[in-house]
């Protein structure tokens, strides 16, 4: 399956796939009380995203990573005044 041809119903363009992808892969864990596991692989994305120096200069990877170190580092999603 080709992902690079599908778009949502209003338009919008996942440009950075592992942002979308860290971001709920943590969350679904969090959710199902699985902090632990959810820690690690927010600590796992982070480790990932920031030893790619392309990647991580845009400034909406970057805020990601932030919340993926918050996130391990607290066990606690950062609300959007967090950050």
């Amino acid at each position: 399956m080709n992902t690079a041809n599908i778009r949502s119903n209003v338009g919008a363009f996942d440009r950075y796939p592992i942002i979308t992808l860290s971001e709920g892969h943590v969350k679904v864990l969090d959710n199902l009380g699985l902090k632990i596991e959810a820690k690690v692989i927010a600590k796992q994305y982070y480790d990932r995203i920031t030893k790619d120096s392309e990647l991580f200069s845009n400034i909406i990877v970057q805020q990601t990573s932030k919340k993926l170190m918050k996130y391990y580092l607290t066990g606690r999603w950062p609300e959007k005044s967090d950050n």
